[in-house]
């Protein structure tokens, strides 16, 4: 099959160099790549050539675009000259071209019967080039927003999927963490069907999203042996043959042996999911969480977190921070019923509550106040109501549907602005969409402040600083997760990759003097 993603996967994690051609009727265009990362894209649709996009974005007007042809001057690109008679500053410029290759790679997913060619180089550039794409989120965006194609069923149906690395899992959502867990070599094709995965489509895409994203790789399933009726044939004819031997006479004092009694089989399925008990590990902290839950009533908030009162507010964080690691309802996986971890949750709301209360000089109370005292039934009804519109958002973010799971997430938040997981999932939907990245960025912030002891928020927040070009901020946020969670993965890499990056960053001079891409009007 030749497509898009099975290039970029290759040329990306293999950190190849060279130019990928494209071709289908008239459209051409070409993408150009160094270690893996890319650096700079052409194309012959109109749309897509830089000074369309710089308009579209909102970096030259409509009478700037209409005399590029006359500002261009022979031998100069087009974003160079337009730096230097200061129509645009560097950044517009930087803006410009990572839209420009975003664009031109996007429109490339829908494409599985286009002429695709690689040809490997020497390094363009000996540095490292600072307009360089994520890649794997080009992966990402690419096969979420991409329509299904048969092809993807006729690649995946006759293969087992094997697990092979985690790097890029941050990009997933929760089911499709969950679905990739369930991949265990032994299984192929509709199998998966069972899984969270909702349709046939949605399964080969996401086990596309998979293999593209280097988190699993694939072999050709096990076929069974055919039987060899003529062999089988002519070993009845030999055991008919052969004389049967005389029965020995059973023994008074030794019963006939009874049939072997076959096991009764193991539930399958569903079934056996229900039949299963949770480990004794996770049985453990669900009593323990259901133990605490039964006390809540005769509580107050200071009990809830086990502090006194003369407590001061950093111990406070820290304790909730302890809580908060042990009893969040998503520690506690798709192991337990819906009954027990709507309890979970529920505790867990309390001792955020408890938290909110008395870190809050207006809301801190003067005497013991029984922490039920807050949680009326209105309140019950908003948090019931959020609960659904962030399963909705949930469910629209795992089908690439990023606008419509904004809506419904921003009405999770108005009825309940309390839940930091809330908020984290609006920011990530956010920041799919170009034009919201700046309230991306504050519900990031949001996040981390009700959830301070979640990583998450600070590695998100630092993956959309990073995609902006504020190289010193992702890194601060990289930091930041790894100062709560040690060895978080996502925020390991890309803090090294920030650190090799800013090592050797040329500015744009040595980069446009080289003729690198043909043509520099494009």
């Amino acid at each position: 099959m030749t497509h898009i993603g099975f290039y970029l996967r290759d040329i990306h994690f293999n950190q190849k160099t060279g130019q990928l051609s494209f071709q289908k009727g008239p459209i051409q265009k070409t993408l150009i790549f160094q270690d893996g990362g890319l650096i700079f894209a052409r194309t012959s649709v109109p749309e897509e050539r830089l000074g369309e996009v710089l308009h579209k974005i909102g970096k030259i007007s409509s009478d700037v675009l209409s005399s590029l042809p006359q500002l261009i001057q022979t031998g100069k690109m087009m974003g160079e000259v337009l730096v230097q008679k200061k129509i645009i500053s560097q950044k517009d410029l930087y803006d410009g071209l990572m839209a420009q290759m975003n664009a031109i790679t996007l429109s490339l997913f829908n494409h599985f019967d286009a002429e695709m060619i690689f040809r490997p180089r020497e390094r363009f550039l000996d540095y490292d080039f600072e307009f360089k794409m994520n890649v794997p989120l080009l992966i990402e965006r690419g096969i979420r927003e991409m329509e299904f194609h048969p092809f993807l069923k006729s690649f995946f149906e006759d293969k087992m999927a094997v697990l092979k690395g985690k790097t890029n899992i941050h990009m997933l959502t929760e089911d499709e963490k969950d679905f990739l867990h369930q991949i265990n070599g032994k299984t192929a094709g509709e199998a998966y069907l069972v899984s969270q995965v909702d349709t046939p489509d949605q399964l080969w895409k996401t086990l596309y999203l998979f293999y593209c994203l280097d988190l699993i790789d694939v072999r050709l399933a096990e076929r069974p042996k055919k039987k060899d009726v003529r062999k089988e044939e002519a070993q009845k004819v030999e055991i008919k043959a052969e004389p049967r031997p005389k029965a020995e006479p059973i023994s008074k004092a030794e019963p006939p042996k009874k049939a072997e009694v076959r096991q009764e089989e193991k539930p399958k399925g569903a079934a056996a999911k229900a039949s299963e008990a949770p480990p004794a590990g996770l049985q453990a902290k669900i009593d323990e969480a259901l133990e605490l839950k039964s006390r809540i009533p005769e509580m107050d908030y200071y009990q809830i977190l086990g502090v006194s009162r003369q407590t001061p507010e950093a111990e406070i964080k820290k304790a909730y921070f302890q809580l908060a690691r042990k009893f969040h309802p998503d520690l506690f996986g798709r192991g337990v019923t819906p009954e027990i971890k709507a309890q979970i949750e529920e505790l867990f709301d309390y001792i955020t509550k408890s938290y909110r209360v008395l870190t809050s000089k207006d809301q801190k109370p003067t005497v013991a106040t029984k922490s039920t005292a807050v949680i009326r039934d209105d309140d019950r009804d908003k948090s019931k109501n959020a609960e659904i519109r962030f399963r909705q958002g949930k469910t629209l973010m795992s089908q690439g549907r990023y606008e419509e799971a904004v809506m419904f997430l921003e009405q999770a938040v108005r009825f309940n602005d309390n839940k930091g997981d809330y908020y984290l999932l609006l920011a990530m939907a956010e920041s799919k969409v170009l034009a919201l990245s700046h309230k991306a960025e504050r519900d990031f912030l949001r996040a981390i402040e009700l959830e301070p002891w979640n990583a998450e928020g600070h590695v998100g927040l630092g993956v959309l600083y990073k995609r902006e070009g504020l190289l010193k901020r992702a890194k601060k946020e990289f930091e930041r997760a790894l100062e709560i969670e040690a060895g978080h993965k996502v925020a390991r890499t890309e803090l090294k990759e920030l650190g090799e990056e800013s090592e050797q960053k040329k500015g744009l001079k040595g980069f446009f003097s080289k003729d690198l891409f043909g043509s520099k009007k494009k």
